[in-house]
């Protein structure tokens, strides 16, 4: 019996052994990662992956569905985006920039670009891809009537081709129903160009707008350019307490084309440009009630005087950049990677109206726009402040004054916790459309008060957050918890039905969650709970969505709607 056991074990240990030596092997065999110092690029290999749905594999009719509906990003695609070509040198910077340019593509959920060196001294340059899931879509019901409220459906990675495309309804109850179409292609005709249009049919007004444009992708660009036209009739909502929504019809036509170079090398660059611009602005003097029978003219509506305004200038761009980016984990998102930025970057924008253009109003336009961050992997703090204005030579006074900024601070402790801190504002001084800054608002406002309808022209809003990772799902879903306070005001200034309120503030828990693992977009379902309030006393659940993370992301409150559309709110957000 012992030696039965000696012989059995010595046959263990040799298994053991040799696997031991076969591992050793392959671990050995396996190159690692070089340097890009010059070496010429002897082959490109793009690796391409669908969204980590591990979990539908087990479920053979839903594995049949996520395949059926989802097509894996073409490589020829991927290559288009990539700073590397075949026979060319492979630096550092260029290996970095193709990276960062592949992680800020809307359909791209991560990117690594690596060198591994050939047997020519040369490297072979590897790209893996993971894509964002890329079916989009969307209900609403409620127990009332219409039940079914809203459906959107589309995709935004339509066969593999960098396409976004979708199509929208939503019940117009006392109004007529509402349509939108979007269509957005990252590679128009084969080139890193965008050609992007949206039309909709709303319940009350509508729009449409298209822009082609070469966006400021990476450092090493040379130029960019945008051609941009649109025109809307929004009814702008105005909000009291206890009272239904207000509407004011605001009429805008915009267009504008331009060119930007840049100037200097990469990392330590201008950016310096021109756009010839053309904007109409009406505004009814009207107000209408908006409630379940419709819209109806308000006759006991306080009287406004908004003068109608036709604009064309002639514009010059120009900015600094000083950046350096980060790779960083669990700032905005869960577990996705993020390029964020490190350093200083200012712009300014000079506009002079032009009777032989076609110009009514006889202005200067300017507007600054400035971001400064600083920090390590594991802590850090950002800065970003906009602001433009219309100096009126006929009146000699500014007008449309419109700023905002934000300061937020991350605090990572080890892998799964991250604490949060931020304080965002806005405001309007002599608005040329009406407005308001809505104090329980979806962008920038306070979660749980989105029953108070308090809006004004300036807001306040800073939030501390507290997120933990929890974990994965059958590998198919990242999940994350928080714990918020929300506090903030609103005041009055000078727009229509404004109010100043006394400060505000909430408490909350949050669940967070990426699908696929590691995408850049954030969904979240807060509960908030008013701590102080106006009689507000009532739980609130909001369902939202984030990302990807971008510098050049733009402002989704009603502050941009307050905006000059024809001219860039910032040189580095154009095109």
């Amino acid at each position: 019996m012992s030696g039965s056991f000696a012989a059995s074990s010595l046959r263990l240990g040799a298994c053991l052994g040799l696997a031991c030596a076969a591992a050793a092997r392959a671990a050995a065999q396996t190159p690692a990662p070089v340097k890009c110092a010059g070496q010429t690029v002897s082959e490109i290999i793009v690796y391409a992956s669908a969204p980590t749905v591990s979990g539908a594999a087990r479920v053979p009719m839903l594995r049949d569905v996520v395949r059926a509906m989802h097509m894996t990003t073409d490589p020829e695609l991927t290559r288009r985006y990539l700073l590397l070509s075949e026979g060319s040198p492979c630096t550092e910077l260029r290996r970095a920039e193709s990276e960062r340019v592949l992680r800020a593509q809307p359909f791209i959920a991560d990117a690594t670009v690596l060198a591994y060196a050939d047997s020519s001294g040369g490297v072979r340059v590897e790209v893996h891809t993971i894509d964002e899931a890329s079916m989009l879509g969307g209900a609403r019901m409620s127990g009332g009537s219409p039940f079914l409220g809203l459906v959107r459906l589309g995709n935004s990675n339509l066969l593999g081709q960098g396409v976004l495309a979708s199509a929208e309804w939503r019940a117009g109850g006392a109004n007529r129903d509402g349509y939108a179409l979007s269509f957005a292609d990252h590679q128009f005709i084969g080139q890193p160009w965008v050609l992007a249009v949206d039309m909709r049919r709303s319940p009350l007004g509508g729009m449409w707008n298209v822009e082609a444009s070469h966006p400021f992708l990476t450092d090493l660009q040379a130029s960019a350019w945008r051609a941009h036209a649109g025109e809307a009739l929004d009814y702008v909502r105005l909000r009291q307490p206890e009272e239904d929504a207000r509407g004011v019809p605001v009429y805008r036509a915009y267009a504008d084309l331009g060119v930007l170079s840049r100037v200097g090398p990469p990392r330590r660059m201008a950016l310096v440009g021109a756009t010839i611009s053309h904007e109409r602005e009406r505004t009814t003097n009207e107000m209408y009630v908006l409630d379940r029978f419709g819209a109806r003219l308000d006759s006991g509506a306080p009287s406004m005087t908004f003068t109608p305004h036709t604009m064309a200038r002639v514009n010059l761009l120009g900015g600094v950049r000083l950046l350096d980016y980060l790779r960083v984990r669990g700032f905005d998102g869960l577990s996705a990677t993020q390029d964020f930025p490190i350093g200083l970057q200012a712009g300014a924008v000079v506009g002079r109206s032009l009777a032989a253009l076609g110009s009514r109003d006889d202005d200067w336009f300017s507007s600054v726009d400035l971001y400064a961050a600083m920090g390590t992997t594991e802590r850090a703090t950002q800065l970003r402040l906009q602001g433009e204005g219309r100096y009126d030579r006929e009146q000699m006074r500014w007008d449309g004054v419109a700023a905002s900024g934000s300061v937020t601070h991350y605090a990572r402790q080890g892998e799964r916790n991250t604490t949060f801190l931020s304080a965002d504002w806005a405001g309007g001084w002599r608005p040329r459309v009406p407005g308001q800054l809505d104090l329980g608002a979806v962008n920038g406002g306070l979660r749980g008060f989105a029953a108070a309808h308090q809006g004004g022209a300036r807001r306040l809003a800073v939030t501390a957050e507290q997120r933990r990772v929890l974990g994965r799902v059958n590998g198919t879903a990242e999940l994350g918890g928080a714990l918020f306070v929300d506090a903030g005001r609103v005041w009055a200034g000078d727009v229509p039905l404004g109010l100043t309120s006394p400060w505000r503030a909430s408490v909350g828990v949050s669940l967070l969650a990426a699908v696929p693992v590691r995408s850049s977009r954030l969904w979240r379902v807060d509960l908030a709970m008013p701590s102080t309030g106006g009689g507000i006393r009532r739980w609130e659940v909001r369902v939202t969505h984030a990302g990807p993370f971008s510098l050049s992301r733009v402002d989704r409150t009603p502050m941009n709607d307050m905006r000059a559309r024809a001219v860039p709110a910032s040189v580095f957000l154009w095109p």
